[in-house]
C-alpha cells in the first residue's frame, strides 16, 4: 500500500501499467501530477516529522508520569504538614509543662516547701496529661 496525498488525504492511484502515483481529486494542487513509487513514497519532511512527533509523545508519557508523581508528593506533604503541625502543638505544650516544673522546682529550692502549684506539678505527671490527646 502506498501513502495517501500529502496535500489533500485522500487515497492516491496507482497506475500500474506506467508505474505511476498520482492525486485523482480536481481540488488537489497535485491533481494529475504524475509521481513515480519512490518520489510518492519518499517524503523526509514529513518522515522527520513523523520521527519528532514519536519522540514527543514519548516525552509527553514520560511527564504525565513525572506529574503524577509531584501529585502523588503535594498529597503526602500535606499529610506531613499536618503531622509536623501536630507534633509541633505537643513540643510547644511539652515545653509549657517542663517551664512549669522549672518554675515549681525553683520555689521549691527556694521556699523549701511543697504548695499548690508542687501538688499541680504532681497531678500533671502522675495522670501523664501531657501525652497527646486522642
Amino acid at each position: 500500500m502506498y501513502k495517501a496525498c500529502p496535500f489533500c488525504g485522500r487515497a492516491a492511484h496507482l497506475f500500474l501499467l506506467q508505474s505511476i502515483i498520482t492525486c485523482l481529486n480536481p481540488d488537489c494542487k497535485l491533481y494529475k501530477i504524475e509521481f513515480t513509487y519512490d518520489q510518492w513514497e519518499k517524503r523526509p519532511i514529513e518522515d522527520d516529522l513523523q520521527v519528532r512527533i514519536a519522540g514527543l509523545e514519548m516525552q509527553n508519557a514520560w511527564l504525565n508520569t513525572e506529574i503524577a508523581g509531584l501529585v502523588l508528593t503535594a498529597g503526602c506533604i500535606d499529610i506531613y504538614k499536618t503531622k509536623n503541625e501536630i507534633l509541633q502543638a505537643r513540643i510547644a505544650k511539652l515545653e509549657d509543662v517542663l517551664k512549669r516544673a522549672n518554675d515549681i522546682a525553683e520555689l521549691w529550692v527556694c521556699e523549701g516547701s511543697w504548695g499548690e502549684d508542687e501538688r499541680e506539678l504532681l497531678d500533671i505527671l502522675a495522670f501523664n496529661q501531657w501525652k497527646e490527646e486522642e
